[in-house]
């Protein structure tokens, strides 16, 4: 069974701010939720810093993420994981993404965080 900081399920307008996590599995996980703010947050995690599922109009900004493996070494952050984080957590138009990355002329695999 995972562990999860902060868990936030069938909410409304809610604020997530302010925290600092260290240690989780998932720092803040959000599931079946609209206009969540979450900002200003500490999170080291193994898995997932923030994950968000079936929600809708959710506010992710300002917050530092690390995550950890086990061992405690740091994982890096690749541009196709902060592309598919785009993708599926924000409200931009997925064919602005897509063409936002085509324009980069970058690997998918290029290290944007270590």
């Amino acid at each position: 069974m995972e562990s999860v900081a902060i868990k936030i399920v069938g909410c409304s307008n809610g604020v997530v701010s302010g925290n600092i996590t260290n240690g989780f599995d998932v720092g803040v996980d959000v599931q079946h939720s609209e206009n969540i703010d979450i900002s200003n947050n500490s999170i080291t995690s193994r898995v997932a810093g923030v994950r968000v599922r079936n929600s809708r109009r959710n506010y992710i900004s300002n917050n530092r993420v690390s995550q950890i493996k086990p061992d405690n070494i740091f994982l890096s952050i690749t541009l196709r994981d902060l592309i598919l984080f785009l993708i599926n957590n924000t409200n931009i138009d997925n064919v602005k993404i897509i063409d936002i990355y085509s324009r980069l002329g970058r690997s998918w695999e290029e290290k944007i965080y270590k």
